[in-house]
């Protein structure tokens, strides 16, 4: 099945308070059974445990009996036990997205078969299990024209800001490549709790992701993937007891960068994830995704109501949902992308 034809062809957005939202609408959901989904009894269990504040028994056998769940796409009963690696279809999902800071994206060059943009921060680079429509890769391709053949060479944290490269299948492999060996120089700059030392720091703590539904943060471990991150001060702010640091990425793991400034003792400012100090109120601000993945049915009926439709989610703050990281350049052999550095930065 085709990943585009999973979701409506179009949305409704709603432009307020500084912010892009998309109105509630239906999509289908493909996953592979997960090891601890086979061990389960039956399909009905997989649903009512791994999403049971969204749905209960009497809910998932009535999908299944109406064929809204499908097993390699056949119907099946409810006492259906997967196997590992079955593809698992759940159709006419309801679905809330989260609302993203409405923020320009800036095209930084863009060129045949190339595009370089600048990506604002609290915008997810590509759909995921909470986002499509609010997306830098949707949005280009359903507001901005975007070529269909672009496709991502690399990606950037939702809450980051930066450059994020887009190129054709004919561009892609050299640039790709680049990134998977290592040739090219990822430049960040981050703004940071307390006085960073002034000599350069090389940090190449290992990185592991837990598994299951945790915090999200890397944690290190032994057997964690290898990190490398060079961190240089550029500046340090006595009033606000601040540094501007500046941060060169020689491997690319997820939150590398957070990670070890946060396990380096000098976290990023305003890291909801990262930095314990952060205000909890704002924090909220930036992590409000929960709520809107959990708290709602799969399929809202006169026993099973929406309370989200019916009584949304307080709007974050734009301004909250960002960190104070950017990628501000990536330069290969032959080719040098930059972006403007941040205010905060300068």
């Amino acid at each position: 099945m085709d990943f585009e034809s999973l979701y409506p062809s179009s949305a409704k957005y709603i432009f307020a308070n500084g912010l892009r939202k998309v109105e509630p609408y239906e999509f289908s959901y493909l996953a592979n059974t997960k090891a601890r989904w086979a061990s389960m009894r039956s399909i009905t269990d997989v649903f009512t445990t791994e999403f049971k504040r969204r749905c209960d028994r009497d809910m998932i056998v009535k999908a299944i009996q109406d064929g809204r769940i499908l097993v390699n796409d056949v119907g099946v009963q409810p006492s259906h036990r997967v196997c590992q690696g079955d593809l698992i279809c759940t159709r006419s999902v309801h679905r809330h997205e989260p609302a993203v800071p409405d923020w320009p994206i800036e095209i930084a060059q863009q060129e045949d078969g190339l595009l370089v943009v600048d990506k604002p921060h609290g915008l997810p680079v590509h759909p995921n299990s909470l986002y499509y429509f609010n997306t830098l890769l949707t949005i280009l391709r359903k507001d901005m024209a975007l070529d269909p053949r672009l496709q991502l060479v690399h990606r950037l944290d939702g809450l980051t800001s930066g450059i994020v490269i887009l190129a054709d299948p004919d561009k892609r492999p050299k640039l790709f490549e680049a990134f998977e060996k290592r040739l090219l120089q990822k430049v960040y700059v981050a703004r940071v709790q307390g006085r960073f030392p002034e000599q350069k720091i090389t940090c190449n703590i290992p990185l592991h992701t837990p598994e299951g539904k945790g915090s999200g943060r890397q944690v290190v471990a032994r057997h964690g993937k290898p990190t490398e991150t060079i961190f240089h001060r550029i500046r340090y702010d006595a009033n606000g007891d601040y540094s501007i640091v500046q941060c060169i990425l020689h491997t690319g793991r997820r939150h590398q960068i957070r990670a070890h400034l946060s396990l380096l003792g000098y976290p990023i400012l305003n890291d909801p994830l990262y930095n314990d100090a952060y205000p909890a109120s704002r924090r909220l601000n930036q992590m409000h995704t929960d709520s809107l993945s959990i708290d709602y049915p799969l399929w809202p009926d006169a026993k099973h109501t929406c309370q989200l439709c019916s009584h949304p989610a307080p709007d974050p703050d734009p301004l909250h949902m960002a960190i104070d990281l950017r990628a501000v350049l990536y330069a290969g052999k032959g080719w040098r992308y930059q972006s403007m550095w941040p205010a905060w930065a300068n």
